[in-house]
């Protein structure tokens, strides 16, 4: 055309080189996830806060034929999780605040339910784990660690959740200590 309306430049070049956090993470979390998985046989997952919701970002499964499995990509409600409640926390006070205000999954509870769970948050910040029962899955204790820095700009989870198996003692502490130790890798 010669109208030279339109100049290729590198910018495309370097914006498709581009890695993003989220990219790194996922890179650097990947042999960790995989080692503890197969050394504890339980899955992990990798999760952030999105838009209010809880996002998983990547799941290593157990190794053993009865597991937990969750839809990697899949958005949960961040109130209603271990991972999402200690990321929550990790927010400013004035984020918490936005957040209990405009989600609707605390907005439809009871005054009571609503104060417990802002009491919750608040009660885990500084805090780098948390163990709980799910509040979305019967029979599973979610043990979380925190990884990354909220003022980086990047706070990520990992999750173990543990299945109450018939004739299996819940190791809490032992998975919570390889967590940790997985999170710092």
């Amino acid at each position: 055309d010669g109208s030279a309306k339109y100049q290729l430049s590198l910018k495309l070049y370097q914006l498709a080189h581009t890695h993003s956090p989220v990219d790194t993470l996922l890179e650097a979390a990947q042999r960790p996830m995989r080692d503890l998985a197969n050394q504890q046989r339980e899955s992990v997952h990798l999760s952030v806060l999105h838009e209010g919701q809880l996002l998983v970002l990547a799941e290593e499964l157990s190794p053993d034929p009865i597991r937990i499995s969750v839809e990697v990509g899949k958005s949960f409600p961040a109130i209603k999780t271990a991972s999402g409640k200690l990321l929550l926390a990790q927010l400013e006070q004035s984020e918490v605040e936005a957040f209990f205000k405009d989600d609707p999954h605390t907005q439809h509870a009871s005054q009571k339910t609503q104060r417990d769970l802002h009491k919750q948050v608040t009660g885990l910040r500084g805090a780098t784990s948390f163990v709980a029962e799910s509040d979305i899955t019967v029979g599973v204790q979610d043990v979380s660690v925190l990884i990354g820095q909220a003022s980086l700009g990047l706070s990520a989870t990992l999750t173990v959740p543990l299945l109450m198996l018939k004739d299996r003692k819940l190791e809490t502490d032992k998975v919570l200590c390889a967590l940790t130790a997985a999170a710092q890798h």
